[in-house]
């Protein structure tokens, strides 16, 4: 038979069955300041996706069913150089309303939690815009809830009919999770950090008085990725220790911005295969940047003065379609109107010239001046400190990461001609607001980073070709490069033991027992290295490059490689990049490249031939 919305159902709908319900749920995630589909490091409208082109669908979703609620699970407020102004308006003193806030109340979201990089502008600024919000906030666990003022947790009354047309009055629980291994990606003191450790006994008391108090359904909002199921301690990944707890019915899930459940892309729908259940209960899954909505249909049958699920089907909803992205709306447009056109004008801003293009299509190959210009940047930084620290004897490195590379379904990579360098030139190259740290690291230390990192590549097979050099669902960020050493890498070896050579510049083959490193706040702490610190700038990196690019009429700069890789003979790789790398293929000549053409999201595939010594 067919459920109250055409969904098929196993639920008998008799009356001596008792009350069955249909509750649609739908959510957002990792929303990061996308407002207008606009793409400020291009200086150009896009096509993929905002809050406001998410809006007409959920206004749509709404009226194709009955009693629907919409959350969001975190990371609203940066990630855009909007965020950026708007924390800087903050700083300076003013405090205006927040414009994603307004459009998240315009749209009428039911709940929401906080994510890590909501907190990056500082406890002060989270809690100014989130204290705009007509809907409650939530998180479940540690004092990091009383400082933003946000609920433990919260029960939404909501009317809704039921199979016969009798309206009842359902009773939604939610939970807020931020677990402590993303809380310690955010600017948050030890006391939050260590009160949060505490995660699973506080959420599993919130979920007994959420039913204490009469909720007849538990959702938990949780800015942790659903695909990362390996977790079983809240430390990161939270899918499986919830699932697995009594009481809670379902997981709506944020940080990693993927999708689950899985879309397919040829049927323009939800993978059969992936049914978006997780033992059992619904969990989804977002993406991020308003690409994408999640969607969750849950079936509830009262038996007494008790509601039960009894089915869920959970769905990715795009912006996209066959004639293109969901119009914007204009109420949202409106709403970010001001601070849209006062980023444009900071963002057009000269800061330098480069003698030379620039680009990051071969990030992946080790070869990304755009990268190595963020590490000159930071080592010619950390050398004057170091002078004035007492250190100028330590060789000084800097680890950087490539944040615009394409990765899963977004082909946008940086491309700069030679000439002005301008302001949002900077900001695709560094997105986020981190200050810089110097620690003092031994080699051991210094090679598990470049190990990390050797880790990531797939295992390449001696006389295979076009075997696939990375996996693309790992985030580029995540494939990092330690500025100032050329790593030779063996991908034929385990993943333990990849690294052949640590070269450093200018110094072959060097045995240096330490190093200063010039590494991001954010992860000084992700990688624990806040015992090495031995000095903190007052400066972010964004600034900090912005000085570096001023100081110098035109900046030259011939970058060795991150990395090479070892001969593997008779192998090849390839590897996604963007179409305008075919006017540089002559950067990684040495490879052999070969164009192995576009495929349906606008990738360019390249061959390079690993079988020869560099």
């Amino acid at each position: 038979m067919k459920s109250l919305h055409g969904y098929p159902s196993s639920v008998r709908t008799d009356e001596d069955s008792g009350s069955v319900v249909e509750l649609c749920i739908l959510c957002t995630c990792d929303l990061h300041m996308a407002l207008r589909d606009y793409d400020y490091f291009d200086d150009a409208p896009s096509q993929t996706g905002a809050l406001s082109r998410l809006a007409p669908l959920i206004d749509r979703m709404r009226r194709a069913h009955g009693c629907t609620l919409l959350f969001d699970a975190g990371d609203i407020l940066q990630g855009d150089p909007t965020g950026d102004l708007l924390a800087a308006d903050f700083a300076a003193g003013h405090r205006r309303p927040h414009p994603m806030i307004q459009a998240m109340n315009e749209i009428g979201y039911d709940a929401a939690i906080a994510g890590n990089h909501d907190l990056n502008f500082g406890l002060g600024f989270a809690k100014h815009a989130f204290d705009q919000a007509k809907f409650p906030l939530v998180l479940s666990h540690g004092p990091l809830r009383d400082k933003l003022d946000f609920l433990p947790s919260a029960i939404l009354e909501r009317q809704i009919q039921d199979h016969l047309g009798t309206t009842m009055t359902l009773r939604i629980g939610v939970l807020g999770i931020l677990p402590p291994g993303i809380l310690a990606k955010s600017d948050v003191d030890g006391d939050c950090l260590e009160s949060a450790r505490l995660i699973e006994t506080q959420i599993q008391d919130q979920v007994e008085t959420l039913r204490a108090n009469g909720a007849d359904l538990v959702i938990a909002l949780s800015h942790s990725g659903a695909n990362d199921t390996k977790g079983t301690a809240f430390v990161d990944a939270t899918v499986v220790p919830l699932v697995q707890m009594s009481g809670i019915d379902a997981i709506i899930c944020g940080h990693t911005h993927q999708v689950f459940p899985k879309v397919d892309q040829t049927l323009g729908r939800t993978a059969h295969a992936m049914s978006g259940l997780v033992q059992g209960k619904p969990v989804v899954q977002a993406g991020y940047r308003g690409a994408h909505l999640g969607h969750i249909l849950v079936t509830l049958k009262k038996t007494g003065s008790t509601w039960q699920r009894v089915g869920a089907k959970v769905d990715i909803l795009s912006v996209q379609s066959t004639t293109g992205p969901t119009a914007e709306a204009p109420r949202i447009l409106e709403l970010s109107d001001d601070v849209h056109a006062r980023t444009l004008t900071a963002l057009r801003q000269t800061v330098g010239r480069i003698a030379h293009p620039m680009h990051d299509y071969f990030a992946d190959l080790g070869h990304d001046n755009c990268g190595a210009l963020i590490g000159q940047a930071k080592i010619e930084f950390a050398k004057s400190r170091s002078e004035v620290l007492g250190l100028s004897g330590i060789p000084v490195l800097a680890l950087t990461s490539s944040f615009r590379p394409g990765r899963r379904e977004s082909p946008h990579f940086i491309e700069i001609e030679r000439g002005p360098i301008l302001a949002r030139h900077i900001c695709a190259m560094y997105p986020f607001p981190n200050r810089l740290n110097l620690v003092k690291l031994n080699r051991d230390q210094v090679f598990q980073i470049a190990n990390a990192t050797a880790q990531k590549f797939n295992s390449i097979l001696p006389d295979v070709v076009d075997q696939k050099l990375t996996n693309e669902s790992v985030p580029a960020y995540e494939i990092e490069t330690l500025r100032g050493l050329t790593c030779t890498l063996d991908l034929s070896r385990s993943c333990e033991s990849r690294i052949t050579k640590m070269d450093l510049h200018c110094q072959n083959e060097t045995e240096h027992p330490e190093f200063v490193v010039a590494i991001s706040d954010f992860r000084t702490t992700a990688l624990g290295l806040e015992p090495f610190i031995v000095d903190q700038a007052d400066i972010t990196v964004p600034d900090l490059v912005h000085r570096y690019l001023s100081a110098q009429a035109e900046v030259s700069l011939q970058a060795a490689p991150g990395w090479v890789f070892a001969p593997i003979e008779g192998a090849s790789v390839k590897l996604r990049t963007g179409i305008g790398a075919r006017r540089f293929l002559s950067d990684i000549a040495h490879y052999r490249p070969k164009d192995l053409g576009t495929d349906e999201n606008g990738f360019l595939w390249l061959r390079a031939d690993l079988s020869s010594k560099m």
